[in-house]
């Protein structure tokens, strides 16, 4: 329900106040603070206060930043779907890369 209501209600907040970037920042910061109260620690109590957070933060993101995109672009339309490609490929290099080094890390801690 959060990704569903909250998106537009941050893309009208950057708008009225012509700060995309900082909101874009503030929402990545609290997305991944809102995600440390997962942690064992924090019991159930964390696990209530994170559950609505989470989705609040994280919601708008990619929303924000590919409205950050098209705005550094300019006018030039083709150059998006340049930067779709490779935030594509980039994402597939990373998340085959981190699977690679956690196999890795695994093989070693367990030689």
């Amino acid at each position: 329900m959060g990704g569903l209501l909250v998106p537009p209600l941050w893309g009208v907040l950057a708008d009225v106040l012509r700060a995309r970037l900082p909101l874009l920042r503030l929402a990545c910061l609290a997305s991944g603070l809102s995600v440390l109260l997962f942690l064992p620690r924090w019991r159930l109590a964390g696990w209530i206060g994170a559950w609505p957070c989470s989705p609040v933060f994280r919601s708008p993101i990619v929303a924000l930043t590919d409205a950050t995109a098209v705005d550094a672009l300019g006018g030039r339309d083709l150059g998006f779907s340049h930067i779709r490609l490779w935030g594509s490929a980039g994402f597939a290099v990373a998340a085959l890369g981190s699977d690679c080094s956690t196999r890795l890390t695994a093989l070693r801690c367990w030689c």
